[in-house]
């Protein structure tokens, strides 16, 4: 994964940002709160949401080490949802008119935050790309994608774990609870995956990526 959490951003997070520890329900920020900062993610991961008129989750992004969140409320001037921690998680709060200061004169800096600024905007258009297909295909990509994200080394991990709950993921998707739960029942009995709790383990990508296309 194109991340900023090497020693170089490290320190710079250090200089720049406050290290935020969040316990899991935390919110790093709120719907219409005013806009200062973005919060690099040093560990753990966070979902960021919106509240329909009748209070019901719209769940629009799931981020994890390396992300960056914030940027949506850059052109408004506040937040247009809410950032809150999927488990124990630690943040850095940058300030803006900061990060672009520094970005002037680290280049490495600034082509760091593109570079996950692009990959946050081409995995949102993967997940308009979805919109109408079918739930299996839908969760398929979801999974590979998850996959692809824990890994930057190869183009996939075997192995990982669902922060998310299966509501955040059929929130996210746009489908039901049940649905998510029944496909990821029907994709173990299949074999293409391993299910233990929060725990999943890729055991076909092939079988993934058929239902991807």
């Amino acid at each position: 994964m194109a991340s900023l959490m090497d020693e170089q951003s490290f320190s710079l997070a250090d200089l720049m940002g406050k290290k935020l520890t969040l316990q899991k329900g935390d919110c790093v920020f709120c719907q219409g709160h005013m806009f200062d900062s973005v919060y690099l993610i040093g560990a753990g991961s966070l979902k960021t949401y919106n509240l329909n008129s009748t209070g019901k989750e719209g769940v629009t992004g799931f981020y994890f080490q390396g992300d960056i969140v914030g940027f949506s409320g850059m052109d408004m001037g506040y937040h247009p949802c809410f950032a809150k921690a999927l488990e124990p998680t630690q943040v850095y709060k940058i300030l803006f008119h900061e990060m672009e200061d520094l970005s002037a004169l680290e280049p490495f800096w600034a082509r760091q935050v593109l570079q996950i600024m692009s990959r946050q905007i081409r995995e949102n258009q993967r997940l308009i790309a979805l919109l109408g297909s079918r739930s299996e295909r839908k969760i398929a990509s979801f999974l590979l994608g998850l996959s692809a994200k824990f890994n930057a080394e190869v183009s996939s991990a075997e192995f990982f774990k669902l922060t998310m709950s299966r509501n955040d993921i059929a929130a996210y998707l746009g489908v039901s609870g049940e649905t998510v739960s029944r496909t990821l029942t029907q994709f173990h009995k299949k074999g293409y995956i391993q299910v233990k709790g929060k725990e999943v383990s890729i055991l076909s990508f092939s079988a993934l990526q058929q239902l991807n296309v």
